[in-house]
């Protein structure tokens, strides 16, 4: 069997952008969280309003307009999400009550936001490897 040897000329190129990878992978994914955060608070304040629901002091729809938080690879969207006063009768708007029918508006926005949530994620990890590529 002959034998066959490989040489890689730029493995020093090579090591040094993969280990970039993690801080790249990181920044990119957070960009996507925000981006997708973004977008789901808009189609949420979007479902509330579309379901007609009156109400005098405006305080669930204040509290979509306010409810995005972010961490290092996290995001929340909501009416109650972390470090917001919200409002404590979310929860029944959206789930209902045993004698209110549920109005999930931020399920609606979740759902009718998967194929730009999934286009913002594919989208940065192709950004990673784009970056990776033009360094080796």
């Amino acid at each position: 069997m002959p034998d066959i040897a490989i040489r890689i000329t730029n493995i020093t190129e090579i090591k040094s952008a993969f280990n970039k990878a993690p801080k790249l992978m990181t920044d990119e994914l957070n960009d996507a969280i925000k981006k997708t955060v973004l977008t789901i608070q808009g189609q949420e304040s979007l479902e509330y309003r579309a379901l007609g629901i009156r109400v005098i002091t405006g305080g669930l729809i204040n509290s979509i307009r306010r409810g995005v938080y972010y961490s290092n690879l996290k995001g929340e969207v909501g009416p109650n999400v972390t470090g917001s006063p919200g409002v404590e009768y979310a929860v029944y708007v959206h789930d209902g009550t045993s004698r209110m029918k549920g109005r999930p508006f931020l399920l609606n926005a979740v759902k009718s936001s998967e194929k730009t949530t999934e286009k913002n994620f594919e989208t940065a990890v192709q950004n990673v490897l784009d970056k990776i590529g033009r360094e080796v």
